[in-house]
């Protein structure tokens, strides 16, 4: 069995670097696209075509260097790079467009960078088979690895998990008064569903209720993590509380003209990288920083909901203003 292998932003072959040596049966693209010839056991030809990164940001396109070279049963493209047409949580990197690689009459890209899975075109065979254990909170659902068959028809795809933990969110909603009984009865049923499942979980929950003013999410929290047994286990890391009264508020969003980019926005800043960017200037203000307080993934959800329900009182006084 042969191994084709191409680096990214995140393992790139650094000059003068020493690197593991592989088994002899990896063969490693270099910094210019190559192209290489495998032969099957049924006599089946594959010529691959790939680069790896030598630096950590590749800004250019390079889709122009990949050009098919004589014949072959299949051609197949290996490339660590951005969809440009897609907004993405990921630095853009080596760009393309999903049109210009149809163009290339390759029989399959296999593509790297993005962490999620995603079939982009099965004719041809376009792929992000995303990485194959989700790393944070963001990276959520099951991961693994993909066995892509192809044929004259197109590409076929077959995943498969290898991710022994698996980040999830759960959103309980709960009717009437929180009260603690009902509270516990709804957790403890959504947590043993978990529980059943052969692998483990690490939860992000989310309560929805009428007035969830008072509860403390902590306590929960505390409650949850001494019930954490050995693997597989569940683990909630995050637990919030919010009231369905904001969370109905945010339908106006969806009679803007500009919805798509309000939406989009609202993602970007629920980024804890953005976020922080976007407020450091007042803890670097010096008049100010002395009375803020460290916050919290908690206390930064508040603050944006609490933009979100200005921007919805403004937007209803432009509307009464209108009538």
């Amino acid at each position: 069995m042969t191994f084709f292998l191409i680096h990214g932003n995140h393992d790139f072959l650094e000059k003068d670097r020493d690197v593991l040596e592989l088994p002899e049966n990896v063969f490693t693209f270099g910094e210019t696209v190559q192209c290489v010839t495998w032969k099957g056991k049924f006599g089946e030809t594959v010529r691959l075509y790939g680069f790896s990164y030598t630096e950590r940001h590749v800004r250019e396109k390079r889709l122009n260097e990949f050009q098919k070279q004589g014949e072959a049963d299949f051609h197949i493209a290996l490339l660590h790079g951005s969809e440009e047409t897609k907004s993405s949580e990921h630095d853009v990197y080596a760009p393309f467009n999903l049109s210009e690689l149809k163009q290339k009459g390759f029989d399959y890209w296999a593509l790297g960078h993005i962490h999620k899975r995603e079939i982009l075109s099965e004719q041809p065979g376009v792929y992000y088979p995303g990485n194959i254990q989700g790393r944070n909170r963001k990276e959520v659902g099951a991961k693994g690895g993909t066995i892509v068959e192809l044929s004259p028809k197109g590409a076929s795809f077959e995943f498969f998990e290898t991710a022994p933990v698996v980040w999830d969110k759960l959103q309980i909603e709960l009717e009437g008064k929180v009260d603690q009984t009902t509270l516990f009865r709804k957790l403890e049923k959504s947590l043993q569903s978990h529980r059943e499942k052969s692998r483990s979980y690490i939860l992000e929950l989310e309560v929805l209720a009428e007035n969830p003013d008072g509860v403390s999410s902590a306590d929960w929290l505390q409650m949850f993590e001494d019930e954490v047994s050995a693997a597989p286990f569940v683990w909630v890391n995050a637990l919030k509380f919010t009231s369905k009264q904001s969370q109905s508020n945010d339908s106006w969003q969806q009679d803007l003209l500009l919805a798509d980019e309000l939406k989009a926005a609202i993602q970007e800043l629920r980024e804890e990288e953005t976020f922080f960017e976007t407020i450091e200037s007042l803890y670097l203000h010096p008049g100010v920083r002395q009375y803020l307080t460290e916050l919290d993934e908690e206390k930064q959800e508040q603050l944006l909901s609490a933009a979100l329900m200005k921007l919805n009182e403004t937007y209803a006084e432009i509307e009464d203003g209108k009538k």
